[in-house]
């Protein structure tokens, strides 16, 4: 059988594009993969005590005065290549990130503080073409009863001993979150910022359909993922999402600034 990446797709996919901000890029994407079993985790901060930790030509966004620090859980599954078949034991695999938002050039973001992952070629291959913080972690993802499990060690050489263990409920209520909330806020962000260790600024878009979110349920064992960053957490529980999940495209990130 010959593949075609014209006729042949491997994830459903919606063109719809009316939940965007702005339209997806015209090249064709580079990246296909799919984010299942999110837990999203977010404290707010002062902005400035993010903003001094931002690489420059970067700008904290904010949300009722305040930046926002998230803690995200997942697995990536049936991650590709354009016009190539899922390859299992590479494309999935757990992953953990530290983010927040910000804005370059007026446009709303994620930017990475952190990417942990348990896969040694997605740490390497997203260092070297996304500019991203990967580093090399134990982690594992279970499903039992109803809950969701993710436990995570880091293990990189560059930054050891961040910890996290999670315990999480998934949820039977989902919808979409409308515009000009948190949640939307949160979570609808079309593009990541990286930078290079020169001072380079690289926006990657993406594109999926509009998140479906519950409440959950969560328990935290372990949490040291911020400490490197020396940000005091408020007291508290997190604010706290759940997604089943969504199929997802990227595109190779360019130079902005």
């Amino acid at each position: 059988m010959s593949l075609s990446c014209n006729l042949m797709t491997y994830l459903p996919y919606s063109p719809d594009e009316a939940h965007r901000n702005w339209r997806k890029p015209s090249a064709p994407w580079t990246l296909s993969m799919r984010w299942l079993d999110l837990l999203f985790l977010h404290w707010p901060l002062p902005p400035a005590d993010l903003q001094a930790r931002l690489p420059k030509g970067m700008e904290i966004d904010t949300f009722d005065s305040a930046g926002w620090i998230g803690v995200v859980p997942f697995f990536m599954a049936a991650t590709r290549p354009r016009c190539m078949p899922p390859f299992p034991p590479v494309g999935n695999f757990a992953e953990l990130n530290v983010r927040t938002y910000v804005r370059v050039n007026g446009v709303a973001g994620v930017y990475f503080f952190s990417l942990d992952a348990c896969s040694p070629l997605a740490v390497k291959l997203a260092r070297r073409f996304f500019h991203l913080n990967y580093r090399h972690a134990r982690m594992s993802h279970r499903r039992e009863s109803g809950w969701i499990e993710y436990q995570s060690q880091r293990t990189d050489r560059l930054d050891p001993g961040a910890a996290l263990h999670v315990r999480f409920k998934s949820s039977d209520t989902m919808q979409t979150p409308a515009r000009g909330t948190l949640e939307s806020f949160l979570t609808d962000r079309w593009c990541l910022f990286s930078a290079s260790k020169d001072g380079r600024v690289f926006q990657g878009d993406i594109h999926h359909a509009p998140w479906q979110l519950g409440n959950t349920q969560v328990s935290i064992e372990t949490d040291t993922m911020t400490e490197f960053l020396n940000l005091s957490r408020p007291p508290g529980q997190p604010h706290a999402m759940y997604a089943a999940g969504v199929d997802v495209r990227a595109w190779l990130p360019r130079r902005v600034v």
